[in-house]
């Protein structure tokens, strides 16, 4: 299955878990690293989105987030304007005035998302509106469990070497072409399920 395909179930299955409002990956250049791609679910302000890619990804952001390329080669991950000191300097800097509040992103879930090999696929995001509440500690948590499956599910060869399959309310499961079970988020899969080896 398509990255891209499969990104668009994964950001709708995160958003509703984590109780997110809009969820957003951007793509990164497997060289370079410099946004190449955008996947999301919930609204977006797509003129956002443009000045991100091409203005607001070439700067460091002091005390809030470095530029993109040196984001993507980070492990980050946390929180922008919830409970971290640090939340009014987001709030006050151009990614949030150009970027994230026209998006309604007044608080922010982050991931650089990597595959299985390290490299950098992209950075995800979760966000919620002003009108709700922020991110707290637990939804980071939560978070970063589900970076293994995202890992996996990154890592597919061209072709359909590995492929995602939703279980919709279920959890998630990512099978290789012989259906063997790769990767699997369990919160109330059936044992059945667990156990099996080949496609359902």
């Amino acid at each position: 299955m398509p990255e891209e395909l499969f990104m668009a179930k994964f950001l709708e299955g995160a958003r509703d878990w984590l109780g997110a409002d809009t969820g957003h990956f951007i793509w990164c250049d497997d060289r370079n690293h410099e946004p190449v791609n955008y996947s999301g679910d919930g609204f977006t302000d797509i003129s956002a989105v443009q000045r991100f890619f091409s203005h607001n990804s070439k700067i460091t952001y002091p005390g809030v987030m470095p530029a993109f390329t040196d984001l993507m080669r980070s492990s980050s991950s946390g929180t922008l304007g919830c409970n971290e000191s640090n939340a009014q300097v987001y709030v006050r800097s151009d990614l949030y005035q150009d970027v994230m509040r026209p998006c309604d992103g007044r608080y922010m879930l982050y991931l650089v998302a990597r595959d299985v090999q390290g490299s950098p696929k992209g950075l995800l995001s979760l966000l919620r509106s002003s009108s709700d509440k922020p991110f707290s500690s637990s939804d980071h948590k939560k978070l970063i469990q589900i970076e293994p499956y995202l890992r996996y599910a990154l890592s597919g060869e061209a072709g359909g070497a590995a492929m995602f399959d939703s279980a919709d309310h279920e959890g998630m499961v990512v099978l290789d072409q012989k259906g063997t079970l790769l990767s699997l988020m369990a919160t109330q899969i059936p044992p059945s399920m667990a156990t099996s080896n080949s496609p359902t």
